[in-house]
């Protein structure tokens, strides 16, 4: 027994060996089956030490409880182990082993406090230390981790090493065997413990190796350039990847330096990270570089490098990966270069266009649209507007706008009324849409553009639509008041001609006829004003119009206003319309007595002759240089507003109370005059007066007189066909031809009478008809007749049409147009002019 202490000492000794070199593996590796062998061999060592103490005090009390102690830790060294080895073989350690371990050790408790027989306390402990230490060869067998026999071998001796274990009780009474069976199993432990390494390091080779063939495969087939670099920047070893991107060969690109591939202004990027990562400062950097391809081509690289270092902290080299962005930064290129036209485009188009934020703070506004409101640049209108809300003329349209973008998502073509930087109103086509900008965030975009001239244009076209409407109306009054005209006029130049001058019911009705011919200049007005008559231009003397124009606005306008005249003896003569020269002095001065109705005040008349050096402006019209009648009426009224200025010569526009003005009086002036080739000038100061002055181009030769001996009637007796619907002009017509000694064949039926022609053409001399019948109308009429009896004379007569006018009826060969209604020298001059032509 004298070998069994130096035995178990020197089995403790290498176990400790053991112990502490499995526990450096772990502190090295940090593998979890080392830290669990690690463990197992730390109470294999407890084992020895436990069993050199009870060697030591064989007779003391420790004796029961350091047997009982020897073989747990025996059982729970061998658990560890086979626990580890499954781990290293990765498979689960079986349940039923926690089980049979527990159970054995509560055996082991039991049987070593109830009887101090050695062989008894150890059978349990070492016949199930046997089977572990069998199963654990057999896990170590069947699972192959490593290539080689080696870990068949460590099998195998765990497989012996357990029979060992389980002759433990039955050897352990042979007191010759006693040291020699611990010398076996410690060196079966040693051999077991030293297998288990080799098989650490085996299996440490071939995952080095495997990691080499991953290395070198994810190197070689990277989808980025990789390349080593050295300290001093040069290629050392560079991938497939790598040669593709600068298109040299793998042979002459390794040896080659990061300088020979940089583009001159990125040369330093590298030197100067190789610097600061040797110095310390860095280990890793991520940059973009430019680079020279072989063929000459920039190739763009987004470099990302780090520094790799020895177990001592001394720089190996560079690992760095390229990938090539090239494209990329093409597509950048492309895409800024998009960008900016796009922005230039925005910036120049001829609309608004705009982004803002969801609570109305402008993000961008083009040039187009900082003018629309006022505004030099895009940058002054969003420093000035905090909020586009505050925009709106009308709280309305921005509540409805607000509520339409949050229902839809957009608007599109709504007018809005916005208000401009000086107060000004426009108005603007809005189209926007909900949308998301670069970053993500919601915002509102669109255009708008400026239709401020257009809903000026569109108040212009409902105006035009209404005096349209009022032409119309007033065509189809005047044709209905001619007719009347006419039966008064008519029936009154007889009632003259049958009654003697002495006879005071004479000028009694020559007072009638007068006023006939006043009511029917009326209503030339009024056609004039509607455009449903030719304007009656010839060269006229226009001092006495206004002169008479003086004298009739006198009796209706309040003696509270006084008229001054300066009007010239004589002025040139002018090619004008009377009609219309009155309706000027009637509109001018009615409107001069409206801006002094209240405070009385002074209208004064002036015409006279003027010559113009130099060209001038003047509202509507140029005014060139020469010889011009000026007509100028000036009051001591209110006077017009600057802001007014532009549109007193609008249709309907008033600065009156509803009721008290139709806006159409300096508007119907412009158009005459502009039909007189004429201009005006409008002169005008708050609270001291208006002159408005009217320039009339002067003609060459004298004025037209008309003949006004009415003693002259031309007649004759020649046959006429006179056709009308009218049964009093029928009847009032027929009278005046058959004084003046014609024969006459009346029709209110155009259809009855055109058959009366058909069946003899040859009994009529001369046709009259009306231009405006029913079935038919008169210049068709006309034709019908030609087509009977060609070149046969006709007059055609209108109180007012639509389609007709003197110049279309004298290119229909009509022989004379006349205008309801007509006197009786006139319609007698017409009739006699039309029959000596036809002779002729």
């Amino acid at each position: 027994m004298q070998w069994l202490f130096p035995s178990i000492v020197a089995t403790l000794i290498g176990s400790v060996i053991l112990a502490s070199t499995f526990l450096f593996l772990y502190r090295s590796d940090r593998q979890p089956y080392l830290a669990i062998w690690t463990s197992g061999w730390f109470l294999y060592v407890a084992r020895f030490a436990l069993l050199l103490v009870d060697m030591s005090f064989p007779a003391n009390w420790f004796r029961p409880v350091g047997l009982i102690a020897v073989q747990l830790v025996s059982l729970g060294s061998g658990v560890i182990l086979l626990w580890g080895t499954y781990v290293f073989s990765s498979h689960k350690f079986p349940p039923l082993w926690n089980f049979l371990s527990a159970a054995i050790a509560v055996l082991i408790v039991v049987t070593g406090l109830s009887t101090p027989s050695l062989f008894w306390i150890s059978l349990p402990t070492f016949l199930f230390l046997g089977g572990i230490h069998i199963w654990t060869g057999i896990v170590f067998i069947r699972h192959k981790i490593i290539s080689g026999n080696i870990q068949n071998f460590v099998g195998i001796t765990f497989i012996l090493w357990g029979l060992h274990k389980a002759d433990y009780p039955f050897l352990r009474s042979i007191a010759w065997f006693v040291p020699w069976g611990y010398l076996i199993g410690a060196t079966l432990g040693v051999t077991i413990a030293i297998g288990m390494l080799m098989i650490y390091f085996q299996l440490s080779r071939e995952k080095v190796a495997e990691s080499e063939v991953r290395f070198r495969h994810a190197f070689e087939n990277a989808n980025a350039g990789v390349c080593l670099v050295n300290t001093e920047g040069r290629l050392v070893k560079v991938n497939h990847k790598m040669c593709e991107i600068f298109g040299y060969p793998k042979e002459q690109l390794e040896g080659m330096t990061v300088n020979d591939l940089a583009h001159p202004d990125d040369i330093s990027i590298s030197p100067d990270f190789i610097r600061r990562s040797l110095s310390g400062e860095v280990e890793s950097s991520s940059f973009e570089k430019r680079y020279y391809h072989k063929d000459g081509h920039i190739v763009y690289g987004q470099v990302s490098t780090s520094l790799i270092r020895d177990a001592q902290g001394k720089p190996l080299y560079y690992i760095s990966h390229v990938q090539d962005i090239t494209k990329r930064k093409a597509a950048e290129a492309a895409l800024q270069e998009s960008e900016q036209r796009y922005r230039e485009i925005l910036e120049n188009v001829l609309i608004g266009a705009y982004q803002v934020q969801l609570d109305g703070k402008p993000l961008f506004v083009n040039q187009t649209m900082a003018e629309m409101f006022g505004y030099d640049s895009p940058r002054e209108f969003i420093d000035k507007i905090a909020n586009v809300r505050d925009l709106y003329a009308r709280a309305q349209d921005r509540s409805q706008v607000i509520d339409e973008i949050k229902s839809k998502g957009f608007i599109r073509d709504r007018e809005v009324e916005l208000k401009r930087k000086d107060g000004r109103h426009v108005w603007i086509k809005l189209n926007t849409r909900l949308t998301q900008n670069k970053d993500g965030v919601a915002v509102l975009e669109g255009l708008m553009e400026d239709v401020t001239d257009f809903k000026r244009m569109e108040v212009q076209l409902r105006q035009a639509q209404k005096m349209e409407s009022v032409g119309t109306l007033a065509g189809g009054i005047a044709h209905e008041f001619n007719n009347i005209l006419g039966i008064i006029l008519g029936n009154t130049e007889l009632a003259i001609g049958d009654v003697p001058e002495s006879n005071p019911a004479h000028e009694f009705l020559k007072e009638v006829r007068g006023a006939s011919l006043r009511a029917r200049n009326i209503i030339r007005q009024l056609l004039s004003f509607s455009r449903k008559t030719e304007q009656s231009r010839k060269p006229i003397n226009i001092v006495p119009v206004v002169r008479d124009s003086v004298k009739l606005l006198r009796s209706s306008i309040p003696t509270t206003i006084e008229f001054r005249q300066h009007v010239a003896d004589e002025c040139h003569t002018i090619s004008g319309d009377v009609t219309q020269i009155h309706q000027i002095m009637i509109n001018l001065c009615t409107n001069a007595a409206d801006a002094m109705r209240d405070h009385g005040g002074v209208i004064e008349i002036g015409l006279g002759n003027t010559e113009l050096e130099h060209e001038e402006i003047a509202i509507g019209q140029r005014l060139l240089p020469g010889r011009y009648v000026k007509l100028m009426v000036r009051d001591t009224g209110s006077g017009i507003a600057p802001e007014n200025m532009e549109q007193i010569f609008d249709p309907y526009f008033t600065t009156k109370e509803v009721g008290k003005g139709t806006g159409m009086g300096l508007a119907v002036v412009h158009g005459i005059v502009k039909g007189h080739e004429g201009a005006i000038q409008v002169e005008s100061e708050v609270g001291k007066g208006t002159a408005i002055s009217i320039f009339f181009p002067a003609q060459a030769g004298a004025p037209e007189t008309e003949n006004d001996d009415e003693a002259y009637l031309p007649t004759g007796s020649e046959r006429v066909l006179l056709i009308d619907d009218d049964a009093a002009l029928i009847k009032i017509g027929g009278r005046i031809l058959e004084r003046l000694g014609y024969q006459v064949g009346a029709f209110m039926d155009p259809l009855k009478g055109l058959e009366r022609f058909r069946l003899k053409p040859d009994d009529f001399d001369l046709i009259i008809t009306d231009m405006t019948m029913p079935g038919i109308t008169g210049d068709h009429l006309i034709q019908e007749i030609r087509d009977i009896r060609p070149g046969v004379p006709a007059i055609l007569c209108t109180g007012f049409s639509e389609t007709m006018d003197r110049e279309r009826a004298k290119e229909l060969g009509v022989s004379e147009f006349v205008m309801k209604p007509f006197e009786i020298k006139k319609i007698a001059h017409s009739v006699r002019r039309a029959l000596d032509k036809a002779v002729k």
